[in-house]
């Protein structure tokens, strides 16, 4: 695919500030996991503590990603990302708060997965993922293929 194709994908309306907004909104799929087994380790001593919270926010990505999907294409993605990145803030926030307090693996881990479980997942799947689903038909039009 070369950049001719990205053109005509970003010159589709809506699809430039999707993928502006999904970007940034990816990061905690990646960097979420690396935070979760250095903080919790920093804070237990333990990698498989670390390892166990961290598998809960992975699983919880996991799980929630068609859902929101199906969610983002219903609504629109603004009105799944935006409270879903307030609910993953605050699941992130708890796991914070918790671990400065000397908690234990369990808590940790229902913290960590809660946030993705609850909607903080709508960052990392639906910004993208649904929006796309919607915008095929231009893409097509455009003379790329959405599948």
């Amino acid at each position: 695919m070369g950049f001719a194709t990205y053109r005509r994908v970003l010159a589709t309306p809506g699809v430039r500030p999707m993928v502006l907004f999904s970007l940034p909104a990816r990061t905690p799929i990646g960097m979420g996991g690396v935070a979760l087994i250095l903080f919790v380790h920093a804070r237990t001593g333990s990698f498989g503590s670390a390892g166990v919270v961290t598998g809960a926010f992975t699983i919880g990505i996991g799980l929630t990603g068609p859902p929101l999907a199906r969610l983002v294409d219903r609504h629109g993605s603004r009105w799944v990302v935006v409270p879903g990145a307030i609910v993953m803030a605050a699941a992130l926030v708890a796991v914070v708060v918790l671990g400065e307090l000397g908690a234990g693996t369990v808590p940790l881990a229902a913290a960590g997965g809660q946030g993705q479980r609850l909607g903080g997942g709508a960052a990392d799947h639906g910004a993208a993922g649904g929006q796309v689903g919607r915008q095929g038909v231009e893409l097509e039009a455009h003379g790329v293929s959405s599948r």
